[in-house]
């Protein structure tokens, strides 16, 4: 996922300070979609993740709970930063179906290249203290395996 988050962060930098390259913008965007499309999928095996945890450290399963809230912040951070979004392009003097200002442009490369670069390498720096690695998930599931089977047995 750290991975992920310093390669989009790359493509979105080298993107801002060559925009008028149409193959320069292509590549970006392909190399930097592609690397937001796989944090997505990672943010969503992490929930699984952090699920088996809990259960292993308190013995609920909050499964639906989780993943409902993980939903409702997708949602929530969509609604956002779509308004932010609003807000900073009319800001930067916006005006649709009209030739933009280069203050105008300049704020739309900054909104499209560099705050998302910021928010991925943030992501990144807080990622530093995840501490689930495989290794340790191997171990929980395990152990949370043993416990279902010890559950099993005395039920029989």
């Amino acid at each position: 996922l750290m991975a992920c988050g310093v390669v989009f962060a790359a493509a979105s930098i080298v993107r801002y300070f060559i925009p008028t390259s149409g193959v320069v913008v292509v590549a970006t965007n392909l190399v930097g979609m592609f690397a937001m499309s796989a944090t997505l999928a990672i943010f969503f095996t992490m929930i699984a993740d952090t699920t088996d945890y809990g259960l292993w450290l308190t013995g609920k399963n909050v499964r639906a709970i989780n993943y409902g809230f993980y939903t409702f912040c997708q949602k929530f951070g969509m609604a956002i930063s779509a308004t932010i979004v609003g807000v900073w392009l009319d800001l930067f003097g916006y005006v649709a179906n009209e030739a933009q200002t280069p203050q105008a442009l300049q704020g739309i490369l900054l909104i499209y290249c560099v705050v998302p670069a910021v928010i991925y390498l943030l992501m990144t720096l807080v990622l530093c203290g995840w501490k689930l690695n495989e290794d340790r998930m191997h171990q929980i599931v395990a152990e949370l395996n043993e416990r279902e089977a010890a559950k099993a047995a005395e039920q029989e």
